[in-house]
């Protein structure tokens, strides 16, 4: 990531003896004295709901200075000090269903809805697509690489996880025949452990509303290198309505398939990421498989 020419020539209250990227919006700053700052650049709409936390939501981080040139910015006390990671998992937990608590309104679902699900699979169904094509190559190629064999083996993974989220949304559709009401609040669209700040959240990179399955899934998805306490995920779940549980094991599913890449060339060094990802699918499927019925 590169550094915005506006942060480059801004005056900030506190002098930057170093800039750099942090997400799409955000920055870390280092003044004179080794104390970190974020950097938050904020539009008109981030401001009101940045404010209205303020009011609502005690626990999450109020900013030290506002500062405006060609954008707008608001600057955050930041520790880059990294705690034990998986306490920390469960704290930003905790403080993430708060926050969705404090700021939820009721959003009516109806079938025009429908169309917005039906444009996420029709990306889903081009990624399958695409490493179907990508499966018959591998099938045709004589002879075979290790790499080769590796990814023919772990190709029904896939083929699980298409037929499994296909039901899912079909489930999803039933149910949004019905003009079902469920409750949005924010929600980070991405999570990291550096947003737990003094028993704070640090409100870094951007947020939106969502239902909390949708938290849920990015959270799963973030700290999954981790030891997620699978009951602790359910036991939220298991107080929700049936949509918010099939759209959770949906939305984790898409986010997975959304980073999985197929090499264009493959060999033993590059499908890493294909064999972590589809090892992820793995596991939850084997979690979440019969969770909920259909």
């Amino acid at each position: 990531m590169t550094i915005d020419n506006a942060i480059k020539k801004a005056d900030f209250p506190v002098k930057a003896k170093r800039i750099a990227p942090f997400t799409q919006t955000d920055y870390f700053l280092e003044d004179d004295n080794n104390t970190f700052f974020i950097v938050k650049e904020v539009n008109e709409k981030e401001i009101v709901i940045l404010n209205n936390l303020k009011k609502k939501n005690s626990n999450v981080l109020n900013n030290l200075f506002y500062y405006k040139n060609e954008k707008t910015y608001y600057i955050y006390n930041c520790s880059l000090e990294i705690l034990n990671e998986e306490a920390v998992m469960v704290k930003l937990l905790d403080k993430y269903i708060e926050l969705i608590e404090k700021t939820k309104i009721p959003i009516t679902l109806t079938k025009e809805d429908t169309k917005k699900m039906q444009s996420i699979y029709q990306i889903l169904d081009n990624k399958f697509s695409y490493f179907e094509l990508r499966i018959k190559e591998i099938e045709l190629k004589y002879p075979k690489e290790d790499a080769d064999w590796i990814i023919l083996s772990n190709y029904h993974i896939l083929l699980n996880t298409k037929m499994w989220m296909y039901d899912l949304q079909q489930a999803l559709f039933k149910m949004l025949e019905k003009n079902i009401i469920l409750d949005y609040g924010l929600v980070f669209k991405n999570m990291n452990q550096l947003q737990y700040q003094n028993n704070k959240l640090l409100p870094t990179g951007k947020f939106y509303y969502a239902p909390v399955s949708t938290m849920l899934a990015r959270y799963y998805t973030t700290f999954d290198h981790l030891n997620i306490d699978l009951k602790s995920i359910k036991n939220i779940l298991n107080q929700q309505e049936k949509f918010y549980k099939v759209y959770y094991m949906f939305f984790v599913n898409y986010l997975y398939i959304l980073n999985l890449n197929f090499p264009i060339i493959i060999d033993i060094k590059n499908i890493n990421n294909f064999l972590t990802i589809t090892k992820k699918l793995k596991y939850f499927y084997e979690n979440f498989k019969d969770y909920v019925k259909l």
